[in-house]
């Protein structure tokens, strides 16, 4: 399952983005470490390679460090969609029109055709619980099976029963008179569109 988060909260809280995988939990922060960004830019070391000092990406999506890969600056991020986008082309083209990472994107290590964003959670959690603008979960033909898509589906809905009651609590502790409108409960049951969120009753 994931969330849909606002405009305000990702805006205050990104730090940086990558165009596909690039491992960000193995970018380290150390004591004493100068500009360095936890999951973005400092101390990279993945198993079983060697360690490197990750940079930021240039214009040309080039690194400054000596880690072949390199993390998208916040004010870079239409960069980097362009970059994810060109991506996404190739390796669709290389996949073949019977890939079954169109229909079920995105899966690592297979299927991972998706971007990362990193983002401060100290900075979310101070947004939260109304960062959230909707829960989602993945169901249909797009889940990796049958049994992915029934868990997700209960998950999802107990999750978004939590948030609920979360945004509730909040609502009597702020003695708000005016009722905000709750984020909804939706789900992806077809990649190949350009409206993949269907939205699901709640009983």
């Amino acid at each position: 399952i994931g969330f849909i988060i606002t405009t305000a909260a990702a805006q205050a809280s990104l730090r940086c983005s990558y165009e596909t995988d690039r491992a960000s939990m193995f970018v380290k922060c150390f004591r004493g470490a100068v500009a360095c960004v936890s999951g973005c830019v400092g101390h990279y070391r993945a198993p079983h390679k060697n360690t490197s000092q990750r940079g930021w990406c240039t214009d040309s999506g080039r690194g400054s460090g000596s880690d072949s890969s390199c993390a998208w600056q916040p004010s870079k991020l239409h960069q980097m969609m362009l970059k994810h986008e060109t991506l996404a082309v190739a390796r669709a083209a290389r996949c073949g029109r019977e890939c079954p990472c169109r229909a079920r994107c995105c899966a690592y290590p297979r299927c991972a055709w998706y971007n990362e964003i990193v983002l401060d959670a100290h900075e979310l959690a101070r947004h939260m619980p109304a960062a959230i603008e909707a829960v989602y979960f993945v169901s249909g033909g797009a889940a990796l099976s049958a049994t992915h898509a029934q868990h997700a589906k209960a998950t999802a809905h107990q999750t978004h029963r939590l948030l609920l009651q979360a945004l509730a609590s909040q609502r009597r502790q702020q003695r708000r008179s005016r009722t905000p409108e709750l984020p909804p409960l939706v789900r992806i049951s077809n990649m190949n569109t350009s409206m993949p969120f269907e939205l699901v009753a709640i009983s």
